[in-house]
């Protein structure tokens, strides 16, 4: 299965042997009994290839194992936080790796219960799920493709940046898409995520409206509802979102500073000064 940064996974080999990649299907494409990750979930339970001591780093894993006892270790409560991010490191590694199409499929198997938990607890439309699911792996692969395996909580960022992926996706079907209702009057339709990005683009619409009512010239842009969303909402750190945008951290810092002052103000909220604030 081709899927994004024009990445393969394998779904037909559970022992983990490179099968040709498809090129150009599109998950939505691929005909599934069920919805795309609980198909990739099967598959990977499925997996029998294993997992040599140290393959991931130094006693990483301890000793021999197959992908799904790989992920019981990470959901484990008693793991450690350093645990998770070394063993998530060395997946990340290995997926970029010439024998990277098991490792994908692998990634996409650890993230799974974090993806589903999402849909879950902001389900979407039923029509709409095929597409959500699809989105979601697209997501996690293209971050695969890019993060740098650093800092804390890989796994998380990984999950919310395929999260973000799919609601900006959905936004996206649904910007100009209209229905009419029994009256005869066009209303727009909005994704039904009880998505904090539908919060946060209306938050920008009425602080806008606000100044330019005023007479102001300052007005928050799609760069500044990028920054918020990416670095408040998805976790994504501020190196990573700066370099999406094409803009120095710093510049990225400053830019989420005066957007948020923005904000503060329109609600009367009042910050305190906090200096040169990294969070």
């Amino acid at each position: 299965m081709a899927l994004a940064a024009g990445w393969a996974i394998d779904v037909d080999d559970p022992g983990g042997h490179d099968a040709l990649p498809v090129p150009g299907v599109e998950p939505a494409l691929i005909p599934l009994n069920g919805l795309l990750l609980h198909h990739l979930d099967e598959v990977f339970a499925e997996l029998t290839w294993r997992i040599p001591p140290g393959t991931l780093g130094a006693e990483l894993p301890s000793r021999s194992m197959v992908p799904r006892q790989l992920r019981v270790t990470l959901l484990n409560r008693g793991a450690s936080y350093s645990y998770r991010d070394a063993v998530w490191a060395g997946i990340i590694g290995h997926c970029r790796a010439a024998d990277g199409r098991r490792w994908r499929l692998a990634a996409i198997g650890m993230a799974v219960p974090g993806l589903r938990k999402w849909c879950k607890q902001h389900p979407p439309r039923p029509a709409d799920l095929p597409e959500v699911h699809a989105d979601l792996v697209a997501g996690l692969l293209t971050r695969l493709a890019t993060i740098e395996p650093i800092g804390t909580d890989l796994g998380g960022r990984l999950v919310f940046s395929a999260i973000g992926y799919a609601r900006r996706q959905a936004q996206h079907r649904h910007a100009t898409l209209a229905v009419t209702d029994t009256d005869g009057v066009g209303r727009s339709v909005r994704p039904r995520f009880g998505n904090p990005d539908v919060g946060l683009a209306r938050v920008v619409a009425a602080v806008n409206a606000a100044h330019s009512a005023n007479g102001a010239g300052v007005r928050l842009d799609a760069a500044d509802m990028f920054l918020i969303g990416r670095t408040r909402l998805e976790r994504c750190t501020m190196a990573d979102a700066a370099a999406e945008l094409g803009v120095g951290v710093e510049a990225a810092y400053k830019r989420r500073q005066r957007a948020e002052a923005l904000i503060a103000q329109y609600y009367g909220i009042v910050r305190h000064a906090q200096g040169n604030t990294r969070e």
